[in-house]
């Protein structure tokens, strides 16, 4: 990361963002979703490119109505975020509180299953060597 407000993925991040992509890349991903920053972006544009979908932007400021949005959809949706909305989307989804992120934490994965009827987290660290 560097001294900019919107900074590029740092060399590691790329390579967390290929490591995402093999991870999910043969999930039936049908959305995905980031803020508008470029290392969210980044971090998910490999997964869109090979898949063929677009990524669509969500209002950080507006949590609560896209955790709403979330919750009426069906599949398999991705989201990229930050270590303080993350944990906010992620309370809202689930309706109990998560811990929170520090800000220079970049291996945390949360999935959700069943957000609109039975939501259960499922928390992920990417591997120690990054």
């Amino acid at each position: 990361m560097d001294a900019s407000r919107d900074p590029d993925l740092s060399t590691i991040g790329i390579e967390r963002s290929k490591t995402l992509y093999h991870m999910l890349k043969d999930l039936a991903i049908t959305e995905i979703y980031s803020t508008s920053y470029k290392r969210t972006m980044q971090t998910v544009q490999p997964i869109a490119d090979s898949l063929g979908i677009s990524i669509s932007l969500y209002n950080p400021q507006d949590l609560t109505g896209f955790a709403q949005i979330l919750k009426e959809k069906s599949g398999v949706i991705l989201v990229s975020g930050h270590s303080n909305t993350t944990p906010k989307v992620t309370s809202l989804l689930l309706d109990s509180e998560v811990a929170s992120i520090n800000e220079d934490e970049y291996d945390n994965l949360f999935i959700i299953t069943s957000a609109a009827t039975n939501p259960v987290l499922t928390k992920l660290r990417y591997p120690s060597f990054y």
